[in-house]
């Protein structure tokens, strides 16, 4: 007679041989995978997204969410990457429609304005922007952000 803690013993090591298969068939959009490419080499490659890698899956990279229902990045949250002065805001976030909070801090070499790209991110609540030398307008939302926070 088996002890009812070998079938529970067996059961785990069935799951813990399988859930890798499991997570490794969600992945996110090809295109928000290319908007973030995009995103980390106009910033200039910062070590900090050094898991945004192309041909890997975007659930693994560091510093942004994913639905794992949709397989789309709904938050992206950047900080004190080190980018060189006088770097603009990548236009290539306005390629990712899921987004619904963008933090972008403690970067003062990220200048210039907030590119109109901006505008078609529909979902987007929140965006964050502080302590860098971002100047300018925001773009015009078809539907108002509900916070905005530049400093």
């Amino acid at each position: 007679m088996a002890y009812p803690w070998t079938a529970l013993l067996s059961s785990a090591i069935l799951l813990l041989l399988t859930a890798p298969a499991a997570l490794s068939a969600f992945d996110c959009n090809a295109g928000d995978r290319a908007a973030l490419l995009a995103v980390k080499h106009g910033l200039g490659s910062p070590p900090l997204l050094a898991t945004w890698l192309p041909n890997t899956n975007c659930f693994a990279w560091d510093n942004l969410y994913c639905d794992t229902t949709t397989g789309r990045v709904y938050n992206v949250y950047i900080y004190d990457a080190g980018v060189a002065p006088g770097t603009p805001v990548p236009a290539a976030f306005g390629d990712l429609p899921f987004l619904e909070s963008l933090s972008l801090e403690d970067m003062p070499g990220l200048s210039g304005p907030i590119a109109p790209s901006f505008a078609r991110l529909s979902r987007l609540s929140l965006l964050g922007i502080s302590n860098t030398s971002v100047s300018g307008q925001v773009p015009a939302f078809s539907d108002p952000i509900r916070h905005i926070i530049l400093i």
